[in-house]
């Protein structure tokens, strides 16, 4: 991210949150002056501003979506396969044949960056023709960058809940490639949908932000859903039927029907 660029970022992020904390954030650390740290680390300490601002109520689950957007636009690919040690983690991840696999991941210690963190990382591994199945979220935020590999990426706005289906719209339908990356809310893009299209693995890295609302009594929830076989509603909506999660994946694993 150029200094222009970055000192726009910041004041976009100043006029969320209030003045007392985003200064106090800035003077700490000193980010308009830090031009001697790695990108990387630099774009950690502003994703855990973000996150911390979300988490604290100072910025709507859309508003940290735009952020971290504008955020990813500033670290380039090769800088972020470094920092999750890419090269040595994907060939150690197990990819089994009908879903996706998952592994949390501990990101290098940046000076600023207080423990614990707010927010968490995972890296998810696709093998072929596999699919993180068609799902919704509760009491969380998260972003997703693809490492390496080509996913058919799809996702929904969660309109309304009903009592064995949710009402859902659709939003994005494309190509996803490395650098590409999109994000979930309770207000935006709700649901999502990957699958790998390409002939190798595919590798995602999530930033994941859970809990928002503690008094729910949990940290996050996943509501799964037959997406393709929902039935057509009012305007573009769908009306999906709500299944497990092992329904999901024999219906959009690699030997589903929903493809």
């Amino acid at each position: 991210m150029t200094p222009t660029s970055r000192r726009r970022f910041v004041e976009d992020l100043l006029a969320l949150i209030p003045a007392y904390a985003a200064l106090g954030f800035l003077f700490e650390h000193d980010l308009f002056a830090a031009q001697t740290r790695p990108a990387a680390y630099r774009w950690l300490l502003d994703v855990q501003e973000a996150s911390r601002s979300l988490s604290g109520g100072r910025l709507r689950p859309a508003q940290w979506q735009a952020a971290l957007e504008t955020l990813f636009g500033g670290v380039t690919l090769p800088e972020m396969l470094r920092l999750v040690d890419f090269d040595r983690l994907a060939p150690a991840m197990e990819r089994p044949s009908d879903r996706a696999a998952a592994r949390k991941i501990e990101l290098p210690a940046v000076e600023g960056l207080p423990e614990p963190a707010a927010f968490f990382t995972k890296v998810f591994a696709l093998g072929p023709d596999v699919a993180i199945v068609p799902h919704g979220h509760r009491n969380m935020a998260s972003m997703h960058v693809v490492l390496s590999g080509e996913i058919r990426l799809r996702h929904f706005d969660r309109v309304q809940d009903e009592a064995g289906h949710m009402l859902i719209r659709p939003t994005i339908d494309r190509t996803a490639t490395p650098g590409d990356f999109s994000s979930i809310s309770s207000q935006k893009d709700n649901i999502h949908w990957l699958a790998n299209t390409g002939a190798g693995p595919a590798y995602t890295l999530d930033i994941i932000v859970d809990n928002l609302d503690p008094t729910l009594g949990f940290p996050y929830r996943m509501d799964f859903v037959d997406v393709a076989g929902g039935e057509k509603a009012e305007g573009d909506m769908i009306r999906a039927p709500r299944v497990s999660f092992e329904r999901a994946l024999a219906l959009y694993g690699p030997a589903g029907i929903r493809r």
